[in-house]
Order: C-alpha cells, then structure tokens, then sequence
C-alpha cells in the first residue's frame, strides 16, 4: 500500500536539504553563473541522485550500521574531506570566462563529468551522510515495522525530486544572473564558492586525524 502521507514527506525533506547553502548549493550557483544553465543543471541532477541513494540507504538503515564503526567516521571523514578541499582549491583557480555562451555546446564527456562530480561531493560528504543518518529515521511512520519496497523506492526518488526542484530553480537563476554580472564579479563567485569548500574539507580532514588519534 502506498503512504502519500510519507511520499510527501520525503519530497518536502528533499526541499529543505538542498534549500541550505551547502556546498552543493553554492556549487551549483557558481557553475551556472559561469557557464550557463545546462552546466548548473547537470551538477543539480548530480547531487539530487546522490540525496536520492542517501535516503535510501538510510531508510535501509545502512547509515546507521557503518557510522558505529570507527574505521567507516575516519574513511568518510578523509575522503569527503580531501575531495571538497580538491574542488575547493580547483574553485579558487578557476577563471570566468570573459563573455557567457548564450547556447553552451556540450559534449558528452562533460555532461558526465558535472553530474559524476557533484554526485561524489554529494555522498562523500560527511555532514551530509550525517544529516541523512538522522532524518531518513525521523521520516520513518512511527508504526511501520519496516517500508515496504515500493514505499523504500518512490520515498528515494520524491526526495530526489524535491531536492532537484530546488538546485534546478538555483540553477536557472544563476545562469540569468551570469548573463548580466561582469566577469570580475563572477570571479569572486568563483573564489568565494572555493573558499567555503575548502573549509568545509579542511574541518572534516583534521576531524579524521581527531578520531583516528583516539583509535591508537
């Protein structure tokens, strides 16, 4: 039996999650104000599939079995850590171009590349993962012994769309934007977006060395 009650639920989890000005949010912003709404879209659609297998493997309760082990915090806490440090250095180096294609040409190499990106940074990020662990118990119904497949499958996807919703309107709005902002300004996007990146990585690799001190 399908719950709508939850499905919406789950949809509206999707909008809150991606309406905070996360990394992935801010990332999304900066690639469609520098180049264009196809690029912003793609890295949207990335990080949505990523909420989408985060929630269910929460709902699966996979989250909740690896978080007790010690090992799994200092492997999520590295390799979420040292890809947002990677991209958040990568932001700051990267140059606006100096006029913005009013019909991006793009080829299918990076039309995997954006998604695949944004997907990783997605489900490698750990206060990400955290923030699923939590949530996907808490959207649970109090008297479901356990979710049936169908309900497990269309709660993943509704999130996915929820948050999909959110990141494409962020999207289509920073690619109008870039159309009208000087390239210096779209510059300083670039560095600020790289710098909240990087610090965000930065606090989850010394939270890696933090833990991994305390296991020896």
């Amino acid at each position: 039996m399908i719950d709508y009650w939850f499905l919406l639920k789950c949809f509206l989890f999707g909008i809150s999650a991606s309406s905070t000005v996360g990394p992935m949010f801010i990332l999304t912003f900066n690639h469609s104000a520098l180049h264009g709404f196809s690029k912003g879209l793609l890295t949207a659609l990335g990080s949505a599939l990523g909420d989408g297998l985060l929630i269910f493997l929460g709902f699966m309760g996979t989250l909740s079995l690896l978080q007790t082990s010690q090992k799994y915090h200092v492997f999520i806490d590295f390799a979420g850590g040292f890809l947002l440090i990677v991209f958040g250095v990568f932001m700051l180096f990267q140059k606006a171009p100096s006029e913005m294609p009013k019909q991006p040409n793009i080829r299918g190499n990076w039309l995997l590349l954006y998604s695949v990106k944004s997907f990783l940074l997605t489900v490698m990020n750990p206060l990400t993962i955290f923030f699923f662990m939590f949530v996907s118990s808490q959207l649970v119904p109090d008297e479901a012994q356990a979710l049936s497949t169908s309900n497990l499958l269309m709660g993943s996807a509704c999130t996915m769309c929820g948050s999909l919703s959110i990141l494409g309107s962020v999207a289509f709005a920073a690619s109008s934007l870039g159309y009208v902002v000087s390239p210096k300004k779209l510059r300083i996007v670039s560095i600020i977006t790289g710098l909240v990146i990087l610090s965000i990585g930065s606090y989850f690799f010394i939270d890696a060395f933090r833990v991994l001190s305390k296991m020896f």
